[in-house]
């Protein structure tokens, strides 16, 4: 059987040295795992992201499409087949639109009358499935893959019957899509490496991809992939091989027109796994390889301490007990060992060996009565020697295990920045400001499924925003922050607050288009009367005040009155391919937060957004890690309750720095056994959220066994969503996940004080 006991000291050393290394190790790949999930998170994200954009745009073309074709149904010269009159139209059309292959019109036996592109007679559409569907349904109706007889060029069209006074359908206006537009969306959304997008029709034939489409082109999509597709749910995500053959994360979504059951067309978006955990892999193996070559240092260090300190030391003490041992009572080590136990050992040895020799003394003049009293006392003193010997040892080994732990610690501490083992380690120290995303952004993507109304310091949310504005705006225009500070807060959501940013700052961004310009991002707060309310544009009944604005102005085209009166007009948009819903959502956020918009605009002078929210009566809640620590001390029993080991024991070595007895539990239940069999229990730190019996329920069974106790509720919600489960119920302080020494004291005061 293996025992410790057999291995060498230096064995023992290297021992230590790879148990101290394993946790390290275990953090880094345990980091480097969930990096990685971080990254296939961000990349399903992205392909959605970039879905429901090539969704919105396909949406908006059919829109478009449909308006114009319906304008067009409704002219005279239509209904009355006047080609000299309506083919001028259609090319026109077809110039100001210049995604639109072919506008066309056919007659109700399927011939073409008219068309924006010259097409070599007879044309005939009688066998499309847009033109059987629109004459059958006599509504906007879709087609599938098809190569234009007008281009010679793959499109998809869209058609739309056209009806005489009496409602009877006499023919069909079809628009024909160029559907490679889409490329040109991957570019600029900036995606990773290898990002690709499949358009396919009902039928499952692919109508467009971005990566070497011409070999696809017209083809089956994958049976079984379009299978699942189609049978599943209206969009989704999932991990297989692409049409390509690599494996992707791939995202999707079915695009259905008013009226018809089987979508039209389908949308996927894929990103290659390898390019999405690339940079995770990278400094996985970087983290790893760092780690071999401190703990390689590491172990070299171990074995010249420990030879020196410990292995050179005690060899002379054996050599010295094994002359002491033949009779060599003269030995002496004392000039040798010097220093720490060892050396106090070696002094005692060398006292030993002196009172030995005298005694060797005596005994020779009292040979026979000294010789049984010699032999038990060199028994008596060899047990004493080999007793400090192992105490002095026990206590080096301890010595240079704590030595080990701590260049480990430092090693860890001086790795890449970029490390995700650098953020484990310090985790603890961040903690109290950072709390969705996620992991919520490692999460999603949150949680509880509803917005949160907080009171927000809109600079902080600016400041933390400030990198992904940046990404997302023209590499020509500049955006600069002239925050006020102090700033009151406001009582808002910070999710919706993100919207109304991007949307303004990403308007402003186009509005600058391909010029160079600069988007100023300006907060305040300022007094409101009525008077100036009463003349502030989209004002609806707001009450005067102290009010808090935000300023987003850029020096791009600007708009004329006609625009801006449209502005928030659901589906207007000043785009060619826009959604036109942006600024309507805006304008419904603001409104939902009391507050109003101002806009200020001129052709070629820019345009300036002013948005008004009022200032809450609260303040915001910041941890700060810059707090000078205070010399307050507590005394007592703390119960510590937490089903987390690491909670428990991060949280117990804080009581214990502030002077508290700590005992712990792991689950209410065993929380209840402790309480009621332990006295002079201070107050508790009682975990909401635990297993077998959670905090709630171990609050009433405490209230029950004494109506005074005194708990402190842990918990990662935040403070109002908590404290409303207690209320009216004596609940004595909450603290919120992760909490900082600082705070954990702060709140004990409180406490104390009560």
């Amino acid at each position: 059987m293996f025992r410790l006991t057999t291995l060498s000291i230096r064995s023992l050393l290297f021992l230590i040295t790879f148990i101290v290394a394993l946790p390290a190790a275990g953090i880094i790949l345990y980091s480097g795992i969930q990096f990685r999930n971080v990254m296939l998170n961000d990349a399903r994200k992205e392909t959605l992201k970039f879905n429901d954009r090539i969704v919105s745009e396909q949406q908006n073309l059919v829109v478009g499409a449909e308006l114009l074709m319906t304008a067009l149904a409704q002219l005279p010269e239509v209904k009355n087949r006047e080609v000299d009159k309506v083919e001028p139209i259609l090319r026109e059309l077809r110039k100001l639109n210049p995604m639109y292959s072919n506008i066309f019109i056919a007659d109700q036996e399927g011939t073409v009358w008219a068309t924006a592109v010259p097409v070599k007679p007879p044309f005939i559409i009688a066998d499309r499935r847009y033109f059987r569907n629109a004459l059958k349904n006599g509504q906007l109706s879709s087609g599938e893959y098809v190569v234009s007889r007008a281009t010679t060029k793959p499109v998809f069209n869209l058609a739309y019957p056209v009806k005489n006074e009496q409602g009877t359908v006499i023919g069909v206006i079809s628009v024909g899509f160029v559907i490679d537009q889409y490329r040109q969306l991957l570019e600029r959304m900036q995606m990773p490496t290898g990002s690709s997008y499949v358009l396919i029709d009902h039928q499952g034939v692919v109508l467009s991809r971005a990566i070497n489409p011409e070999p696809y082109l017209g083809k089956p999509y994958p049976i079984d992939d379009f299978r699942k597709i189609k049978d599943g749910e209206e969009f989704g995500t999932t991990t297989r091989r692409g049409i390509a053959g690599d494996r992707r994360i791939i995202s999707y979504r079915k695009l259905r027109l008013a009226g018809e059951q089987t979508p039209y067309m389908y949308v996927t978006a894929g990103i290659p796994v390898d390019v999405a955990v690339r940079e995770a892999n990278r400094t996985l193996i970087r983290s790893m390889v760092l780690l071999s070559s401190f703990l390689v240092l590491a172990c070299i260090g171990a074995v010249l301490i420990g030879k020196r300190a410990i292995v050179d030391r005690f060899k002379l003490l054996e050599d010295a007990s094994q002359r002491l041992a033949t009779g060599d009572l003269q030995v002496r080590i004392s000039d040798l060992v010097v220093g720490g136990e060892l050396g106090r050992l070696g002094k005692s040895f060398d006292a030993m060996a002196e009172e030995l020799a005298r005694r060797e003394a005596e005994r020779l003049k009292a040979e026979t009565d000294r010789q049984a009293f010699e032999r038990q006392l060199q028994h008596t003193q060899k047990l004493e020697s080999l007793g400090v010997l192992a105490g002095g040892i026990a206590h080096d080994f301890n010595n240079i295990l704590l030595a080990i732990i701590g260049n480990t610690d430092l090693a860890l501490m001086r790795v890449n920045k970029e490390s995700p083992a650098v953020e484990n380690l310090r985790r603890i120290e961040q903690a109290a400001t950072r709390a969705a995303d996620l992991t919520k952004q490692m999460l999603a993507y949150s949680g509880k499924g509803r917005f949160v109304v907080e009171n927000l310091d809109l600079n902080i949310l600016l400041e933390e925003m400030l990198h992904i504005l940046e990404v997302s705006i023209s590499k020509k225009a500049v955006l600069r922050l002239n925050l006020t500070r102090p700033l009151p807060p406001v009582e808002a959501d910070a999710t919706q607050m993100h919207q109304i940013l991007m949307n303004l700052v990403i308007n402003a961004s186009e509005a600058i288009g391909d010029r160079s310009g600069v988007i100023a991002v300006t907060t305040g707060s300022m007094d409101c009367d009525r008077s100036y309310l009463k003349n502030i544009w989209l004002e609806e009944g707001l009450e005067e005040g102290h009010y808090v604005y935000l300023e987003i102005a850029d020096n791009g085209c600007g708009m004329s009155r006609e625009t801006k009166a449209k502005l928030f007009d659901p589906f207007f948009t000043t785009k060619f391919t826009g959604r036109g819903l942006g600024m309507a959502a805006v304008l419904g956020i603001v409104r939902g937060h009391k507050g109003a918009i101002n806009v200020y605009s001129e052709p070629d002078k820019g345009t300036t957004f002013k948005i008004l929210l009022p200032a809450s009566g609260e303040t915001v809640d910041i941890l700060s890690g810059g707090s000078h620590p205070d010399a307050w001390k507590g005394a007592g029993k703390v119960l510590l309750v937490d089903d987390e080991e690491v909670v428990r024991g991060i949280a117990s070595e804080m009581l214990h720095e502030l002077g508290f007895t700590t005992i712990t539990a792991n689950d209410g239940c065993e929380a209840l056994e402790i309480f009621k069999t332990t006295p002079d229990i201070a107050f508790i730190i009682l975990d909401l959220t635990m297993p077998h019996m959670d905090g709630e329920q171990c609050y009433h069974e405490l209230s029950k066994l004494n109506p005074d106790v005194r708990v402190i509720i842990s918990s990662g919600y935040n403070h109002q969503e908590v404290t409303q489960k207690f209320v009216g119920k004596g609940l004595a302080g909450f603290i919120q996940k992760p909490y900082r020494l600082a705070v954990l004291k702060d709140s004990i005061k409180q406490l104390l004080a009560g």
